[in-house]
């Protein structure tokens, strides 16, 4: 099942076309739709807010292990 819009400007004209499964009904077009938020935005999204913050979490340790290790070979 398909659908056309066509949406104008001053001087020039897009056409679109929206496809969709005929045979969900509206429950199953909804399930369909956050299997999709889910699988292509919200645990994208989590996993890489997750491994960033890991990286930080690494880097600022090592950080002030750097800044004990020269502190005490100056002195």
């Amino acid at each position: 099942d398909t659908e056309t819009h066509t949406y104008y400007n001053n001087n020039s004209n897009v056409t679109l076309t929206f496809c969709s499964e005929p045979s969900l009904d509206p429950v199953g077009e909804q399930s369909y739709a956050i299997y999709q938020l889910l699988v292509f935005f919200a645990i994208p999204t989590v996993l890489i807010v997750f491994c960033y913050a890991v990286v930080i979490y690494v880097l600022w340790i090592s950080g002030h292990n750097l800044a004990g290790l020269t502190a005490n070979n100056r002195s």
